[in-house]
């Protein structure tokens, strides 16, 4: 694969740098440039370059600038998954790996008091990764929802039943007994409001299970949250990152 590299428009000094490194712009967003460049295995010695120019790693061979704002986070990655989205995806990422973060994901969420799951929404689904795991094909609905548009997509031609944007905006509340989120939240690039939406659709004692990977998040999801009065967090540490699962004790 490819390294892919998400930064500022108009940063002439990263520009140069990039170019150098025989990097190529392939597409562009309203604040930022997308850079494609040379193999993983060249981009990794540039690591520490990227760190100093104030780039974070966030997915294998992906670098992408800090951005202080949720919407411009938001932004820049979906600018990134646009371009390595589907099969690019698929390709990528260690299944095993993945189905792994997601057992634990469920079973942690058993073991923190949830003892039926019926229905299951997989927030950040991808092409549907979370149908490699049988223990989620145990429960009577799963759902999935991504905002890229290919990953959707695919997600439903594996099988998955998949929202829409505009879905996910109007969900009922206390409708899931579960929401797992899969190597998606570190990215710290789900609107506020969009996090508070999905709290809500969470019944009375259903649980939030997801992984922070490299412990990147914790403090902003939980921020993002307003600080809920309504719940209860277990943080655990794994080889996928911390493992948070926030269980909803109260409220509607």
């Amino acid at each position: 694969m490819k390294s892919f590299v998400v930064g500022n428009k108009g940063d002439i000094c990263s520009c140069a740098w990039l170019l150098s490194k025989g990097f190529c712009i392939v597409s562009y967003s309203e604040n930022f440039a997308l850079w494609s460049g040379p193999r993983v295995d060249s981009a990794i010695h540039y690591i520490g370059e990227f760190s100093r120019r104030g780039y974070r790693r966030v997915f294998e061979s992906c670098f992408v600038v800090e951005s202080e704002h949720s919407n411009l986070r938001y932004e820049a990655i979906q600018l990134l998954f646009l371009e390595i989205a589907g099969d690019t995806y698929k390709a990528t990422i260690d299944l095993q790996s993945n189905v792994g973060c997601y057992d634990s994901l469920y079973l942690g969420a058993k073991d923190a008091g949830l003892a039926h799951i019926g229905k299951v929404l997989d927030f950040g689904c991808g092409p549907g990764t979370v149908l490699a795991s049988s223990l989620y094909r145990q429960a009577d609905l799963l759902i999935g929802f991504d905002f890229v548009d290919e990953n959707r997509i695919h997600a439903k031609a594996m099988g998955l039943e998949v929202l829409e944007p505009l879905e996910v905006l109007s969900l009922a509340p206390g409708y899931f007994d579960l929401i797992v989120c899969c190597y998606v939240l570190h990215y710290k690039s789900v609107e506020s409001a969009i996090l508070t939406t999905l709290f809500d659709s969470l019944r009375v004692g259903g649980v939030w299970a997801a992984n922070f990977h490299k412990s990147e998040g914790v403090s902003w999801f939980l921020e993002s949250l307003n600080n809920q009065p309504f719940i209860e967090v277990e943080i655990k540490p794994s080889v996928f990152g911390e493992l948070m699962y926030l269980k909803k004790v109260g409220g509607k």
